[in-house]
């Protein structure tokens, strides 16, 4: 539909105001040939224009198949004058120097149609205007109606729905402007035609419907609006402009005129080229060089996943705000600095514990995708072991320091400073014992690496020394020694050198968790290292360990107090002992029963909690019964007192009758768990537990200085009597809350004895051979996490990547500040083509007019010229790269020369060359934009009369 409703238009020159259109209201169909007469001045150019959509109304709505071309953007509006509309102008506007066909050609090559559909439509247009044998002349070997066919041509070659012709017949004579109006006439029939004219004769004789205009408004119109079918036109609002190709393509025919001017500016726009390539070259070798590096020793670095892991980004992250957003309050008072706790929070909740159970049948899973990309996969196990060493005076030490607690008990506060001085070598991803990136940390000064599981190697540090406590550990020194020191009876101890010789072969015994673990008479198994006799004898029969070589730790990054090293297979080796102890079988074998305790682990019913209430009471000790009593008493003593005559009441917030505070205090000194039965939730006194107590204190046989004087047992006689005449509903709630708690699951009880659990990993060790493997396992792991459970999700930190990212990127802020210098020179060629390019368009402000002349957009010019610019740019891009690449030769040579590595080459990335070409191009485009911009602006009439 073509429609115009109450449109007005009006123009301003200062405070004058002129009308040129008043409440105009018409609408088009298909197939009309309308004439459009009046006065000058009376508006019919400007309703023209308007209907073309060279000029935009001011008040009513012009309507194109339903929309109000006020809600047109900028592009659809000129998609819809290229398109829907074709002009015909009173002077022809013809190129001379270019023939007719290219003339109209010219048309289609500012709408970007390829070079064979262009010739073909218009050679048609020109036919169906019957100059089908003028094709090749010039315009200026017409006569005035053909250069009006050729212009209407032009106009058609578009093929319009839409044809308006202002004056067509202005500047011809009456035989010709009767031609012209008859191919209009024809023209007619499948297209709406609109002509302005001031012929009403000629009007009359061809025209299907007349609109006659005064003073803007329409006075006549022989086709009222309520007759008129509604024109569909056809109007293609996609974006249509010139093609870039076709702005290339002119843009690069301008320059082949001028080879010798372009190759030298490209080559001045390329030096800045050359400066970024060969940095890039240099930085991309050596990083390349990194990379191999890395990959070479890629099977020694697998990915670790800790059964625990430590975040360290959210500490981080705390510190970073804090020194980029520091608090503003004024100095008036003292205010508080909370990063402390922040970061202590932070590093809380920065602990993880990883599901390793879930996560390694996960990858155990035959149809598992990671398994394609790993060459191997290693599950490191918490086995429980220990390692003896026998002093000069013949004490046992424990080299993970236990002994010390043990064998010196004012030292148990000080174990957390003497920590094990063992240390699991990283093993290799094959067969080998110990990984060769492993070995590079170290140098062997004596003996050789471990060769088995018995195998060990002392570690010094990167000054042949270790601590003095690891000498105390490893029995090099006599434990009494030390205990001299810590009582400071003892001299200043002085340390001699030893010799290589003196420690190669010395030796160590090996005692699995479960080897600790011996049946005793009752069938239960016991812990024999709190008896020193039995324990001299497990180690005398223990499992041997000597030490087959010393290394020295070179990389000084890695603290070390020294100690021994010991390899995977002695882990394993202690695994798989356990899994065959006389102790995990056992358990194994009695699922429901306890072999520590002798407990049930899950009592049915409270029957079997009344009995192993009583069996756990039994277990004990005359000191264990008396504080155990005390702890039970509040829950037995509603049983007991219905056997206890009437207890004197005490008076309200008093003691029980008779009884001290040195005596109650004493008594709570010895007997703590007290405090269980006299305390409230909140930490006070219990009312109605020092009510319960005091009637407990005044039962007959209680004698409160005999139990304290230790010449008794009266709180054990009254348990005793207590769980004789308790119910089992009263001696299952004693269990329920006093010793349930104390009996360990069975899960946990075989691992308290030793056995592994297979399926539970400590560690899992994730090997590939190159980074793209690695870069899917990453990324398998991510997928992983986001199917999983927020319980079962695996973190993990890829230490190794870290650190080499470091160096990259270290290389890369280097290579950054010199690119930034060197991009100085391209920014001033860029300038440099900028100019360039408004000096071509100096040159062709005759073109720009006649490119406006035909229709071409103030987008149209600009994208011209700035084609124009893109083309110097992408030339220069181009030669610099080349440039380069002949550049690196020499350049290769002399690293060599100065490094000695034939690794380390300069070579241009090819990613990287693209880009610099594209940025070459791109900056060139930006300069050329304001050339391009002037250019666009040009006044069409005045360019067109410069010369």
């Amino acid at each position: 539909m073509l429609q115009l409703n109450g449109v007005g238009k009006v123009y301003r020159a200062g405070a004058l105001r002129v009308e040129a259109l008043r409440d105009v209201t018409l609408s088009f169909e298909r197939g009309e040939f309308v004439a459009v007469l009046g006065p000058s001045g009376c508006g019919k150019t400007t309703l023209l224009n308007i209907i073309g959509g060279l000029d935009r109304l001011d008040s009513g709505e012009l309507i194109v198949n339903g929309r109000n071309t006020r809600d047109y953007t900028e592009r659809e509006m000129d998609a819809y004058r290229n398109h829907s509309v074709g002009f015909v102008f009173q002077t022809y506007n013809l190129i001379p120097h270019q023939s007719v066909l290219a003339n109209v050609e010219l048309a289609l090559t500012l709408s970007g149609v390829g070079r064979a559909e262009r010739l073909a439509r218009a050679r048609e247009a020109l036919t169906k205007v019957g100059l089908a044998d003028q094709l090749h002349k010039r315009p200026n070997q017409l006569s005035g109606g053909q250069m009006q066919r050729v212009a209407i041509a032009r106009a058609l070659v578009n093929e319009p729905d839409v044809l308006l012709a202002d004056e067509p017949t202005g500047a011809l004579d009456s035989a010709t402007s009767v031609q012209v109006l008859e191919l209009l006439k024809e023209l007619a029939r499948d297209r709406l035609v609109i002509m302005v004219t001031h012929n009403r004769e000629l009007a009359g004789r061809f025209a299907s419907r007349i609109v006659e205009l005064q003073d803007g408004r329409v006075i006549s119109d022989n086709r009222p609006q309520a007759q008129a079918a509604p024109l569909e036109v056809a109007g293609n609002l996609k974006r249509t402009s010139m093609g870039y190709r076709t702005a290339l393509a002119l843009s690069l025919n301008n320059l082949l005129t001028k080879r010798g001017r372009t190759l030298i500016t490209a080559f001045a726009g390329s030096i800045g080229i050359i400066g970024i390539a060969l940095i890039l070259a240099l930085s991309n070798g050596v990083n390349r060089y990194i990379i191999n590096v890395q990959k070479d020793t890629m099977s020694a670095y697998p990915i670790v996943i800790q059964e625990q892991t430590f975040q360290l980004d959210g500490m981080v992250n705390v510190m970073r705000e804090r020194r980029q957003n520091p608090e503003d309050h004024p100095l008036d008072a003292v205010y508080v600095n909370a990063d402390s706790l922040r970061a202590v929070n932070q590093f809380q909740t920065s602990i993880t514990t990883n599901n390793l159970t879930a996560f390694k049948a996960f990858l155990d899973t035959p149809d598992n995708p990671l398994r394609a990309h790993l060459s191997d996969i290693r599950y490191g196990y918490n086995a429980s072991f220990e390692v003896f060493a026998t002093d000069p005076e013949g004490e046992l030490v424990s080299l993970s320091g236990s002994g010390f607690g043990r064998r010196m008990s004012s030292f148990a506060s000080m174990l957390p400073f003497f920590p094990s001085i063992l240390t699991e070598l990283l093993p290799a991803s094959e067969r080998g014992l110990v990984s060769e990136a492993v070995k590079e940390d170290y140098t062997l000064l004596a003996g050789h690496w471990p060769e088995g599981a018995a195998d060990v190697v002392l570690i010094v540090d990167s000054s042949n020394e270790v601590a003095d406590m690891t000498l105390f550990q490893l029995g090099l020194l006599p434990q009494s020694s030390l205990q001299q020191l810590w009582r400071g009876e003892g001299e200043e101890l002085t340390f001699p050198a030893w010799q290589y010789e003196d420690l190669l072969g010395r030796t160590f015994r090996l005692l699995a968790g479960s080897d600790f673990y011996v049946q005793n008479q009752q069938g239960l198994y016991q812990d024999l290292r709190e008896d020193p006799a039995a324990l001299k004898a497990l180690v005398d029969q223990a499992p041997v360990l000597s030490i087959t070589g010393i290394v020295r730790l070179e990389n000084d990054n890695i603290p070390t107090q020294g100690g021994l090293g010991y390899v995977r297979a002695l882990t394993d080796s202690v695994v798989a002992r356990s899994a065959l102890s006389p102790a995990v079988a056992a358990q194994q074998a009695s699922p429901l029963v306890s072999l520590l305790s002798g407990l049930r682990f899950a009592p049915e019913n409270n029957q079997q909690k009344a009995e192993d209430l009583r069996l756990y009471v039994a277990s004990l000790s005359a000191d264990q019964k008396n504080e155990f009593a005390l702890q039970a008493a509040p829950l037995l003593m509603n049983q007991t007192q219905q056997e206890t005559p009437e207890a004197t009441p005490r008076p309200q917030g008093g003691l029980p009758g008779g009884m001290s505070m040195d005596s109650l205090m004493e008594f709570m000194r010895r007997f703590p768990g007290l405090m269980q039965g006299l305390q409230g939730e909140e930490g006070g006194e219990s009312q109605v537990g020092m009510d319960l107590f005091t009637q407990w204190m005044q039962m007959p046989g209680f004698d409160l200085e005999a139990l304290l004087g230790r010449e008794g047992n009266q709180a054990g006689e009254l348990l005793e009597r207590g769980l004789q005449n308790a119910d089992e509903a009263t001696l299952a709630l004693v269990y329920d809350q006093l010793v349930a708690p104390q009996v360990l699951p069975l899960a946990d009880t075989l691992r308290e004895l030793g056995l592994v659990d297979l399926n539970t990993p400590a560690s899992i060790s994730l090997y590939m051979d190159t980074f793209e493997q690695k870069d899917e396992v990453a990324r398998l792991i991510q997928e992983y996490n986001r199917q999983a459970s927020e319980e079962n999700q695996i973190y993990y930190t890829d230490y190794v990547a870290l650190m080499i990212s470091s160096v990259t990127t270290i290389i890369n802020a280097i290579s950054y500040v010199l690119i930034a210098f060197v991009s100085v020179s391209l920014v001033v060629s860029s300038i440099m083509i900028g100019i360039i390019t408004y000096i071509s368009v100096l040159e062709r402000i005759k073109e720009i007019g006649i490119l406006r002349a035909v229709g071409a957009s103030r987008k149209d010019v600009r994208r011209v010229f700035t084609a124009e610019a893109f083309i110097i740019g992408l030339t220069a891009g181009v030669l610099g790269i080349l440039v380069s690449a002949l550049l690196t030769l020499p350049i290769n040579s002399i690293v060599f020369h100065l490094t000695g590595d034939a690794g380390i080459k300069a070579v241009l990335p090819p990613a990287g060359a693209l880009i610099l070409i594209a940025i070459s191009a791109l900056l060139s485009l930006l300069a050329g934009w304001l050339p391009a911009r002037i250019a666009a602006k040009k006044n069409p009439v005045v360019a067109l009369r410069t010369e």
